[in-house]
């Protein structure tokens, strides 16, 4: 007992003298544990400025991008936008403040040269320059809608789709401020892989081997009835009893040992589920900035209103080729499924189970068909580029089956100013040229005579009658650098 006091007494003692060195062994210390984790991020920071000595790899350039009335985030390897969103109202999409004829396409300052698109690279490309922010929707600020016309916010479209499903998906978007206070939208290019068929030569699949199994046994099935018939006409034509006897038993032995190969063969095998096919994610690049065309183009349109409890939302994957009278539901899709293909998450701060779905409240119709189409070629045939575009535009207007009184009217009033405007054009430089040579006399023009204007419709090669300038615009043909009518 008294031993146990000792010691009671002298490790008190040492809990004096002696315990932070007790502790310091028997307990763990915080500010060593501090020291270490600092001690180590202080390596890892010196590891990283060993291996990134002269620089962090950069594209030396912010790739969220601001603007008036759109942002977006850019991708300098495509030269394209990922994703573009703007916020529409009644004021912005139907004000009187912006002229599109003023804008122009143009590369954007914020991109550096040797990550950013030009118009070069469009031009000759058979691709139209399709706004992802239209142009139509920043009628309220001529600023605005010149920053719709930077390339960053152009993918190679479609000419077909951009003038025609596009724009009417654009016109709807408009249309509903009318109806709501806010309409938010984001829009953007895809690349979405197709599945290769399998080649002729690949392997059968599991369903395949069964099948082959089963046409085994039905082929051992038949040659053991036929060999039973041959029996039944030996002994008709008169063999002997032994001889049938030992034909009967020899055909017995065979059909027992078919009827067991038989059913060998019919158990299925055991065989290696086959691959799926193969998925290949293919697109074009056009210019010398191999800037790359979509396969898809998506468009998320969130709608708001005070008069609303709750928002409504529909998400829409179209695909980057000509789409004629198809409705716009056909194309409505999941916004995971949108966000999955482009690796980014949308309005992460809206709750989906207090969302509604635009297209169950509103039916997402578009504007009729064939009316837009007599809009859309009315506008296109009243402004053509020059002879040929229109030319080319009548062609297809017509290859189309929309010909009408009206268009044919307007098309031959339009060709006729073409072709004096021609004819004046071709006087005008012949004088120039006599007026800046010494010509002989009988060679000057006769102001009583009219150089023959020849009027080529498009061959069917495809070649123009007149060399006129290459053009890919948005919506209407019209020179590289300017706009067109629609987006």
């Amino acid at each position: 007992m008294w031993m146990q006091k000792v010691s009671a007494f002298v490790c008190g003692g040492l809990g004096g003298a002696g315990g932070v060195l007790l502790a310091r062994h028997l307990l763990p210390d915080s500010l060593d544990e501090n020291r270490e984790q600092s001690k180590t991020k202080d390596e890892s920071r010196n590891s990283v400025a060993s291996i990134l000595k002269y620089g962090v790899p950069s594209a030396g350039m912010r790739t969220l991008l601001e603007y008036e009335n759109h942002v977006l985030e850019y991708d300098p390897v495509r030269r394209v936008p990922k994703w573009v969103a703007e916020h529409v109202s009644k004021e912005k999409a139907f004000g009187e403040s912006a002229n599109r004829k003023l804008s122009r396409f143009d590369r954007d300052p914020l991109v550096p040269p040797p990550f950013a698109a030009e118009n070069k690279d469009f031009w000759k490309s058979g691709w139209s320059r399709g706004h992802m922010a239209p142009a139509g929707n920043n009628k309220h600020s001529q600023s605005a809608m010149n920053q719709t016309f930077f390339l960053t916010n152009i993918v190679p479209q479609d000419m077909d789709n951009n003038g025609n499903f596009w724009n009417r998906l654009e016109i709807y978007c408009r249309e509903l401020t009318k109806e709501y206070s806010d309409v938010y939208i984001i829009s953007g290019p895809l690349w979405l892989p197709e599945s290769q068929p399998m080649d002729v030569d690949s392997k059968p699949s599991a369903s395949d081997y069964s099948i082959i199994a089963a046409e085994k046994t039905t082929k051992d099935d038949e040659t053991q009835s036929t060999r039973v018939e041959a029996l039944d006409r030996s002994v008709k034509d008169g063999l002997s009893v032994v001889n049938v006897q030992n034909k009967t038993e020899a055909a017995k032995k065979e059909v027992s040992q078919v009827s067991v190969e038989g059913e060998k063969e019919a158990k299925p095998r055991k065989v290696k589920p086959p691959r799926p096919p193969k998925k290949f994610v293919k697109y074009e690049v056009i210019g010398r900035n191999n800037i790359a065309v979509p396969t898809h183009l998506f468009k998320i349109i969130l709608v708001e209103d005070a008069s609303m409890d709750r928002p409504m939302m529909s998400s829409f994957i179209i695909p980057n080729r000509p789409v004629e009278d198809v409705k716009l539901e056909n194309f409505e899709t999941d916004l995971a499924e949108v966000e999955r293909h482009v690796g980014v998450r949308f309005h992460q701060d809206l709750d989906p189970a207090n969302v509604d779905r635009l297209c169950l409240k509103t039916g997402c119709r578009l504007n009729n068909y064939r009316e837009f189409q007599q809009f859309f070629w009315t506008r296109r045939l009243s402004s053509p580029w020059n002879l040929y575009n229109l030319e080319k535009d009548w062609k297809e207007l017509n290859k189309k089956g929309f010909k009408s009184k009206e268009l044919e009217d307007m098309y031959l009033i339009k060709k006729k100013e073409l072709v004096e405007k021609e004819r004046t054009k071709i006087e005008t430089a012949q004088l120039q040229r006599e007026s800046n040579s010494n010509l002989d006399p009988s060679a000057r023009l006769n102001p009583t005579s009219s150089p023959e204007i020849k009027v080529q419709t498009l061959p069917p090669s495809g070649k123009p009658g007149f060399s006129a300038p290459s053009t890919t615009t948005d919506h209407v043909n019209g020179p590289p650098e300017l706009t067109a009518a629609a987006g």
